[in-house]
């Protein structure tokens, strides 16, 4: 099955690589209007948080709910983040703050979010058996990787990924 024309067209309209923040807000609110619709009890809610160090990015989530509570969620993020490891750092950490807020009260067993930078998705997925992908801690005396560029391994417009994508949701 292949996502409507009208949200290809949405996804190929904006610039390949963008570090527009906004760029890619439209593009995934229709999405997520197609797979939640109006008509269903699912809410799709934008969330703009500011973080605390002023060198962050805005952490922008389109959240679908469900009687006030999250069962699904996408943080947008440019495109252009993706090929920056501090970026990509950034967008793991708001991603796993994110978890911890929408647990408090969780209403089902499994939640998924996603990280999008631009059309390419990385899947974060908490269950009883905790967070993944899993956690890579910082170390102390070396840079390492702890949001490798192979996370962000679905894109969004490629046929096998929508199926992925249809399950998820």
């Amino acid at each position: 099955m292949v996502w409507p024309a009208s949200i290809v067209n949405s996804f190929n309209s904006v610039a390949h690589i963008t570090t527009d923040e906004s760029a890619y807000y439209g593009p995934f609110n229709k999405l997520l209007s197609y797979l939640f619709p109006w008509e269903s009890d699912f809410e799709v809610v934008p969330q703009f948080k500011h973080p605390l160090n002023s060198q962050e990015s805005i952490d922008t989530v389109l959240v679908v709910n469900i009687a006030r509570h999250p069962v699904f969620f996408v943080q947008v993020k440019p495109s252009g983040s993706l090929n920056l490891r501090s970026k990509r750092e950034e967008a793991d950490v708001q991603m796993r703050q994110r978890f911890a807020e929408f647990l408090d009260e969780p209403i089902i067993p499994v939640l998924y979010g996603v990280s999008a930078m631009g059309p390419v998705l990385s899947v974060y997925k908490y269950a009883a058996t905790g967070l993944s992908p899993a956690l890579i801690p910082r170390d102390v005396r070396f840079v390492n990787e702890v949001a490798p560029m192979q996370r962000w391994n679905y894109h969004v417009l490629e046929d096998a990924r929508e199926q992925c994508i249809r399950v998820l949701v």
